[in-house]
């Protein structure tokens, strides 16, 4: 369960968030939609705690792996190695591994360093290893930002099959990224996000 009580965020003495609360059950797959700017992703770095609040409280049960905007890969490890790298035995993991490269479209690129990649390969990749590694909550932001309507379809199917049972908060203001995988939708309203209708 993830629990956010009362939270404000600031930066340069400007509130971001401002007494935001939310509950997020084990299991529940939720979005939170706003323009840029609106604090989409500093609630999403909050739950990872790569982010401080100012004020509130926040409880997170259950193990993070999260889907950056930008792909942050290490650049000293091949594609192979990125996503071996989160598993937990090298061994018994390789299998896994390339067949997570072949779900990606990456078959072919596993000996290639993520600057001989491009961004839209990066992205794939990055993708690939949060599912690696697992956890317990997947947070995602703007996963399929930038791919053609195939590609959205295959890594979001892929990305629904590996989530089964697990919980998933996406920041998004894409209509089509929020139908395939959120239940229910947080809006952003005077520096907080409230609860939408289901979707």
């Amino acid at each position: 369960m993830i629990s956010l009580i009362d939270i404000g965020v600031s930066y340069a003495g400007k509130a971001v968030i401002n007494g935001l609360s939310m509950t997020i059950a084990g299991g529940e797959r939720i979005a939170l939609t706003g323009p840029s700017g609106s604090g989409k992703t500093t609630v999403l770095n909050l739950i990872a705690g790569l982010t401080r609040p100012q004020t509130g409280k926040i409880s997170v049960s259950g193990s993070v792996s999260y889907v950056f905007q930008e792909p942050r890969l290490l650049p000293w490890c091949n594609a192979l190695e990125n996503l071996n790298v989160v598993m937990s035995d090298s061994q018994s993991t390789l299998p896994q591994a390339y067949e997570m490269l072949r779900r990606l479209g990456l078959a072919d690129a596993e000996k290639k360093y993520p600057h001989e990649l491009s961004g839209g390969m990066q992205q794939r990749l990055s993708i690939g290893r949060s599912l690696c590694y697992g956890g317990d909550i997947l947070l995602l932001d703007e996963p399929l930002k930038g791919m053609d309507k195939a590609l959205r379809d295959d890594i979001a199917a892929l990305i629904n099959e590996k989530t089964i049972g697990k919980t998933l908060v996406l920041a998004s203001h894409d209509s089509t990224e929020i139908d395939i995988f959120a239940d229910k939708v947080f809006a952003y309203h005077d520096r907080k996000f409230e609860r939408e209708a289901s979707v």
